[in-house]
């Protein structure tokens, strides 16, 4: 499989064309939660902080909310280290506050001063799909 850069990623969110993440694969400037972080859970907010921290410590990267990936070690591939992305779904923008996804970056990570790090949403408000920047910091 032909490798997937950050320039391919950008160009598809930069054109909306979200199907075209379908078998890509999850890389060290790329990550897919299929859905929202819980943050009235301790754990979530701990994911949510090494996710960010994770990327903050390497070179930046982007966490999409919304395409999946195989759930399960029958699912998943033996073929590479990363996980396929297998379908995009909608989510609804009112379900997250990115208030909070600041206040648990800003709470539990330090020191809070993270750079090329984005968090987006793919929604279903507008069709065919809308990016919500849940978080952002370039630079």
């Amino acid at each position: 499989m032909e490798e997937f850069t950050i320039k391919e990623l950008e160009k598809i969110i930069r054109n909306g064309d979200f199907n075209s993440l379908i078998g890509k694969i999850e890389n060290d400037f790329f990550d897919c939660k299929t859905g929202i972080y819980d943050l009235t859970k301790n754990s979530k907010k701990q994911e949510l902080a090494k996710d960010v921290s994770s990327f903050a410590n390497s070179n930046g990267g982007y966490i999409l909310i919304g395409p999946q990936t195989p759930q399960t070690e029958k699912e998943k591939s033996k073929n590479h280290l990363g996980d396929e992305i297998i379908k995009i779904s909608l989510l609804d923008q009112n379900l997250v506050n990115t208030g909070e996804y600041l206040d648990v970056i800003k709470d539990w990570i330090y020191p809070d001063e993270i750079h090329g790090i984005k968090i987006w949403l793919l929604s279903r408000r507008f069709y065919p799909f809308f990016l919500k920047t849940i978080f952002e910091r370039c630079g």
